[in-house]
């Protein structure tokens, strides 16, 4: 007769305080036991997969004002939205449904308020959330910024900076052109793009500027800045022919959904 050696013993209960922060399913260790055909097996918490999840969304460096931004709540409007919205925001859907099986990013291109950043941020949080995509935001003028800012106090590395754009799996660059490149810039910004060419990773971006601005956008591209010009005249000739190879240009037209928005408010309050 084979003895049964193991040791039994009972731990007191007791109770979790709630702002420990410490979770409930496995105590803090971030493994739970669970019993399989009578085999007891250790898998990873589900709140591992929450904590990598939060880590990756607060390394993205989404603004606060897109931060909850999503294509869920991406608003379309009977009657106002363009039906290129709705194909925009259809693509938006498709490529994180299908992502990784992806062969090029998208370039969303189309006049102010049309909600080209919002599916954008969508996408990228999305991609974090669902599929544990490591994204990167990039505001276009900010990095123009950022890297003036540096050379202007010192000597440094700008390829340090430039960095974790090129490593990131999905790159954001919001607002491309808002800024004209000088051959200072352009050579950085390319430096990026053709990185992330290369080693084949996805260029996800929003412009203002359109390739060939219609003779009816003009005038409205003129009451807010120099929007007439071409993305190719922003960002140089040779840069937008990358952009294509990497990109699939996603073409939004229509009202400007956030001045109709801020009127509806603002005559709602009168």
């Amino acid at each position: 007769m084979v003895e049964d050696d193991r040791l039994e013993f009972k731990l007191p209960d007791f109770e979790l305080d709630d702002d420990a922060g410490v979770c409930p399913k496995c105590l803090g260790a971030g493994v739970i036991v669970e019993d399989e055909d009578g085999v007891p097996r250790a898998r990873a918490c589900d709140c591992q997969r929450a904590g990598a999840t939060r880590r990756l969304v607060n390394a993205l460096g989404i603004p606060p004002r897109y931060r909850e931004c999503s294509l869920d709540n991406f608003d379309i409007v009977p009657g106002f939205t363009d039906v290129s919205v709705i194909r925009a925001k259809r693509i938006a859907q498709s490529f994180v449904d299908n992502y990784p099986a992806v062969d090029a990013g998208l370039l969303f291109m189309g006049a102010p308020g049309l909600g080209k950043t919002h599916l954008a941020a969508g996408i990228v949080r999305a991609l974090v959330e669902q599929k544990g995509v490591n994204c990167r935001w990039c505001d276009f003028s900010d990095l123009l910024a950022e890297v003036k800012k540096r050379y202007a106090g010192s000597t440094f590395d700008e390829y340090a900076i430039l960095e974790p754009l090129v490593a990131a799996e999905i790159l954001l660059v919001d607002d491309l052109g808002s800024m004209k490149i000088r051959d200072w810039t352009l050579d950085l910004l390319s430096y990026v793009i053709n990185q992330r060419y290369v080693n084949r990773r996805i260029l996800i971006a929003t412009t203002n500027y359109l390739d060939e601005p219609p003779n009816e956008t003009k005038e409205i591209y003129g009451k807010i800045g120099a929007r007439n010009e071409t993305l190719a005249e922003q960002i140089g000739d040779r840069l937008r022919s990358r952009l294509l190879e990497v990109c699939k240009t996603v073409l939004i037209q229509g009202k400007d959904f956030r001045k109709e928005q801020r009127q509806t408010g603002i005559l709602r309050n009168l």
